[in-house]
Parts: structure tokens; C-alpha cells; sequence
């Protein structure tokens, strides 16, 4: 039982990542973004070809697949939504849609159907506790997750670009 409990904690917290930012996303823009389960695919898909076909080390895979994910974010933004603006919120949740098509179609062309793998983060065996066995990578995501939820929080009540967001969500009627 504490075998799936851990094993359905760290599925959680990946879950909860996404949600977040459709939660961001949403509370800023009024548009829920159906593209943004294909920005968590294409994440993985990058991490993947820079350690499989350009040999970079994980870590710098990671932060590589962050950056290469978020310039596919910024031109979605500035040369899509943007553009679009001044339609009606269904015209940017369809435009969305289409978007997440787009991008799942221009994965397969380019990866294919095949599921991928990428290394464990650190090497190791499993740790044993209490009879489960907690993979060194579910460490990883957990951490890696308290990491941008403490981040994200700073950026928020830190930052003026954070307090305008929240001020935003918080008055759409006064947006510029």
C-alpha cells in the first residue's frame, strides 16, 4: 500500500505542476490554454533528443528542454495570441485548440509514436522505506516541484512583473 502511495504522490505532483499553470495561465489571460498539456510533452521530447541525439548531460538537457519549450511558449504567444486579442475568448480557447494539434501533430513527425526514456538524474538503486521502494528519481520530481512552487511564489509577491500578474487576475476589468 505505501508502494502506491508514493508511486501515486509523485504522478500527483506532476499533476499538480500542470495545474498550475493552467491556473496562471487562466487567472491572468481569462483562456484556459488546451495547448498546455503539449508544452509538458514537448519538455520531455526535448530533453529527450538533446541527451539521445546530441549527447548533452542530463542536467543541461533539462534546462536546455526548459528554454527550447519556453521560446515555443513565447512565439506561440507573440505571434498567435497576441494577434488575436481583440477576439472573442472563444476565438482564443479554439485558437488553443488548435495550437495543442498542431504541436502534437509536429511531435510525431519529428519523434515518432514511440514512447521514450531518459536517464535517472542520479545513479542508485532504489531506496527501501518501510517495505516500498522510492526511486531516486520520484526525489527528483518531488523536489524539483518544491523547488518552482517556492519560486513561483517568490516571483508573485516579489516581483512587480508577479504583483501586476496577481493584480490582474485579481481586476481583469482593468487590464491594459
Amino acid at each position: 500500500m505505501l508502494q502506491y502511495a508514493i508511486s501515486g504522490l509523485t504522478v500527483g505532483v506532476i499533476y499538480a505542476l500542470v495545474a498550475i499553470g493552467y491556473n496562471v495561465i487562466y487567472n491572468v489571460t481569462e483562456i484556459i490554454n488546451f495547448a498546455q498539456g503539449e508544452f509538458v510533452m514537448l519538455g520531455g521530447l526535448f530533453a529527450v533528443f538533446f541527451v539521445g541525439t546530441l549527447r548533452l548531460p542530463i542536467a543541461v538537457a533539462f534546462f536546455g528542454a526548459i528554454i527550447a519549450t519556453g521560446c515555443i511558449g513565447f512565439a506561440m504567444d507573440r505571434f498567435v495570441i497576441q494577434r488575436a486579442r481583440d477576439t472573442s475568448v472563444l476565438s482564443l480557447i479554439i485558437i488553443t485548440i488548435a495550437i495543442s494539434i498542431l504541436l502534437k501533430g509536429t511531435a510525431m513527425f519529428c519523434w515518432g509514436k514511440d514512447p521514450y526514456v531518459l536517464p535517472a538524474f542520479s545513479s542508485g538503486g532504489p531506496l527501501l522505506f518501510g517495505g516500498a521502494a522510492i526511486q531516486r528519481q520520484a526525489l527528483w520530481v518531488v523536489g524539483v516541484s518544491i523547488l518552482v512552487v517556492i519560486c513561483l511564489t517568490v516571483f508573485f509577491r516579489r516581483s512587480v512583473y508577479g504583483k501586476a500578474m496577481l493584480a490582474c487576475a485579481d481586476n481583469p476589468m482593468r487590464r491594459g
